[in-house]
């Protein structure tokens, strides 16, 4: 098995362990260090002790079995990911939106509503916000925002 191929195996177990955290994966092999960098997108995952021991324990492994490195990275570390060779998320959509605890639903009324009472105010703009529900949770909403 390549070492693409086992990475991508350890990435599937982890989306199956914590699939309710919204996370991605970046990963490139980077010749100069000989190093497989991967980086962690969400740092909530690096807060949980049964992701780092897997990855402590997949790192391990991976030295074991292909002599080489692998290094988890998040966004934030001064060693960047300049060549992404593969990715993966969980992210629902691509452009999501949640404003706090608040219930978003009476945002967008109020500023559709205020847009209609003041559309004089908006000839040049044509375009007007529309939102769409697309998924639900006791906590949250996410909406797609398109003009």
């Amino acid at each position: 098995m390549k070492e693409l191929d086992y990475l991508k195996l350890f990435i599937e177990k982890q989306f199956d362990k914590f699939g309710d955290i919204e996370f991605g994966f970046k990963y490139e092999y980077n010749s100069i260090t000989s190093t497989h960098l991967v980086e962690v997108s969400n740092e909530v995952l690096f807060s949980k002790d049964e992701f780092n021991n897997d990855a402590f324990s997949f790192a391990m492994d991976f030295m074991e079995i292909y002599n080489e490195f692998v290094l988890f990275i998040k966004p934030c570390d001064l060693i960047k990911i300049s060549r992404i060779d593969y990715s993966k998320n969980n992210f629902d959509k691509k452009y999501d939106y949640l404003i706090g605890n608040k219930s978003i639903d009476s945002l967008i009324t109020s500023i559709l509503s205020d847009s209609v009472k003041n559309l004089s105010n908006f000839q040049g703009a044509a375009n007007v916000i529309k939102a769409s529900t697309f998924a639900t949770s006791s906590t949250r909403t996410y909406y797609t925002l398109a003009a």
